[in-house]
């Protein structure tokens, strides 16, 4: 639990992933996060995660290269973003049955590898809202906002960007709602 404000660029790329237990807000406070390797996860039940910038200018970034994304959800958690950048290589949200936020964010999954692929959002059950959005996919296969699983979207004023040899800006499969 608890309020963070970065006052400087951070890597945490030689410490394991980070786990979110109960309400916490982090302000990027204009500086970047290197997760290296290793991404957010969730602990316990219904923990909440806040990630903002409060610089006027100059929005800081979290980054991760790690195969489960930037953030991980899995079970009943809350991500609520609001005019921040993530950026993973093979996702930057890989949401399963949990609750996503994005308020004036930028989501960005990018894979230069052979053959790569990159979701950008992945939303397998649970719910997430997008205002004022943008989710960008770039890797040979691209899938932008792949939802399934029963997933209930919400979007307004968004904006979906795949560039790929194979791409698909919006996938809604198994039962989804939009």
């Amino acid at each position: 639990d608890g309020a963070y404000v970065l006052g400087e660029d951070i890597s945490l790329a030689n410490v394991a992933s980070l786990n979110i237990e109960g309400s916490v807000t982090l302000c990027l406070a204009g500086h970047d996060l290197d997760m290296g390797a290793n991404y957010i996860g969730f602990s316990g039940s219904n923990s909440t995660l806040r990630i903002c910038d409060c610089a006027k200018e100059d929005k800081g970034e979290i980054r991760s290269t790690s195969s489960s994304g930037v953030v991980l959800i899995y079970g009943k958690h809350t991500l609520e973003l609001y005019e921040t950048l993530l950026s993973g290589t093979s996702y930057a949200v890989n949401n399963q049955s949990g609750q996503v936020k994005v308020y004036g964010a930028t989501l960005s999954a990018v894979n230069s590898a052979d053959r790569g692929y990159a979701y950008t959002l992945l939303a397998s059950g649970g719910t997430v809202t997008l205002e004022g959005a943008t989710l960008i996919g770039e890797a040979e296969t691209v899938y932008t906002l792949n939802v399934m699983n029963g997933c209930v979207v919400s979007m307004k004023d968004s904006t979906v960007i795949a560039k790929a040899k194979n791409a698909y800006a919006v996938l809604l499969s198994d039962g989804v709602e939009a």
